[in-house]
């Protein structure tokens, strides 16, 4: 178990580093692209992206569930900070309870199916992005670790052509 490396999944604008697991530049991204262009993903680098942007997806449509139940996710609130940190905690258990005894849950199975929008769920927050709050002086800093970027660009390369590999291999049998 020691073995299991866990990444953020992150907006392009963010860089590589030895957490954070961002998606190709330059290559087509959003789910909404491939949808409008009727293809499957065409390069390697295409492959990865359209896999991250559809994890990335069912994690916000995720959130967006739970702010649509429980509203008090979707507030600003003066309660302490140790209360801050377990209300989402607490959020998430409740959901998976009701889930669990509620297979038939209106608004769970509303927004399972794949390629649901954030902006379907969460109309208030339809303009937000992961990187709202991205700060280029942070960013900067974060920067100087350039070991770190190596090793996880090399890291996503190892697993886009393990990706690619898999597909092929599917393909040809």
């Amino acid at each position: 178990m020691d073995n299991i490396r866990k990444y953020y999944l992150v907006h392009s604008t963010y860089a590589n580093n030895n957490c954070f697991l961002a998606p190709y530049r330059g290559s087509t991204y959003h789910l909404q692209e491939y949808r409008a262009r009727r293809g499957h993903p065409q390069t390697q680098r295409e492959l990865f992206n359209y896999t991250h942007s559809s994890l990335r997806n069912a994690i916000e449509r995720t959130f967006g569930v739970w702010k649509a139940r429980f509203r008090i996710l979707k507030c600003i609130n003066n309660y302490p900070i140790e209360k801050h940190i377990q209300i989402p905690i607490a959020c998430v258990v409740l959901h998976n309870f009701i889930h669990m005894y509620n297979r038939n849950g209106d608004l769970l199975n509303q927004y399972t199916r794949d390629g649901v929008l954030v902006t379907e769920i969460d109309l208030e927050n339809a303009d937000q992005d992961v990187n709202q709050n991205h700060n280029p002086d942070r960013a900067t800093e974060q920067n100087h670790n350039s070991a770190n970027r190596r090793a996880m660009n090399i890291l996503r390369e190892e697993m886009t052509a393990s990706m690619w590999g898999a597909l092929e291999a599917y393909r040809n049998r």
